[in-house]
């Protein structure tokens, strides 16, 4: 059974993607653009309840600790799990494949059990 995202969960996904869009703006210098996405991402992580959204886009440090508390609209989108799969699917872009077969263990191994379809993608991917 599928069910519907509530009204701040929906917001906190938007403020993700829109916080992405932010950080897509600022590496390609479109710093007006990238204002713009940092307004909206804050104005929708308001609606969603989750008030951490930086204040100010700065470039994010190469590591993260992964004890450090996420806000939700991060860890309503990407867990580690996820992350693997996106670095599996940029791996087998650049056809490294060793490393992609890293990263597919990686996920699979990561992957909550509610995580299907996920689970599915990851082994098809693995198998081309």
């Amino acid at each position: 059974m599928l069910l519907e995202p509530r009204g701040q969960e929906v917001d906190a996904v938007a403020a993700a993607f829109t916080s992405s869009a932010m950080w897509a703006a600022i590496d390609g210098r479109r710093f007006d653009a990238a204002r713009h996405h940092h307004e909206r991402a804050a104005s929708l992580a308001a609606m969603s309840g989750d008030q951490t959204l930086p204040v100010t886009p700065k470039k994010q440090p190469n590591r993260a600790d992964p004890h450090t508390h996420r806000p939700v609209w991060m860890t309503a989108v990407c867990d580690q799990a996820e992350l693997a799969e996106l670095a599996l699917s940029a791996y087998l872009s650049l056809g490294d494949f060793e490393r992609a077969g890293a990263q597919a263990h990686r996920s699979l191994t990561l992957l909550r059990p509610s995580m299907q379809r996920d689970r599915a993608l990851v082994t098809a991917r693995t198998r081309r």
